[in-house]
């Protein structure tokens, strides 16, 4: 499955490197790419990934808020 993001407070490009890092520790997720131009991340996810998992992930550091 993949699904599209939308997250407030990305500014630059270590937030991209940071979200996506922190999303990609959970178990099941293929790939993540965050674009803090788009304030956005796209993350490509099977079982027993679960999207709440992925939006406490990108929610972990740096203040960011999945909209």
């Amino acid at each position: 499955m993949e699904k599209v993001f939308k997250i407030k407070g990305m500014h630059c490009d270590s937030c991209n490197w940071l979200i996506s890092e922190n999303v990609k520790e959970v178990k099941g997720v293929k790939s993540a790419k965050a674009d803090y131009h788009k304030g956005e991340a796209k993350v490509v996810f099977e079982p027993p990934a679960q999207e709440k998992q992925i939006i406490s992930a990108i929610e972990k550091e740096g203040g960011y808020k999945v909209i």
